[in-house]
């Protein structure tokens, strides 16, 4: 699992909802199997950085 889910199946379990991208621990549901590759490839950096880049990019356009 990366860094980017390291404590993501503790708190699902935890709160008791159900995870659309997860089956119960940490094996992603088949139709997410892509999604879970393509984050897997990126560190919780690399997410922040496009996450912030994201929020710039609307703020300055909306």
């Amino acid at each position: 699992m990366s860094e980017l889910f390291r404590d993501y199946s503790e708190a699902a379990a935890r709160s008791g909802a159900y995870d659309e991208m997860f089956a119960p621990g940490t094996v992603a549901r088949k139709s997410y199997g892509q999604v879970d590759g393509a984050l897997r490839e990126l560190s919780l950096a690399d997410v922040s950085a496009r996450a912030e880049s994201m929020a710039r990019t609307f703020l300055d356009r909306a």
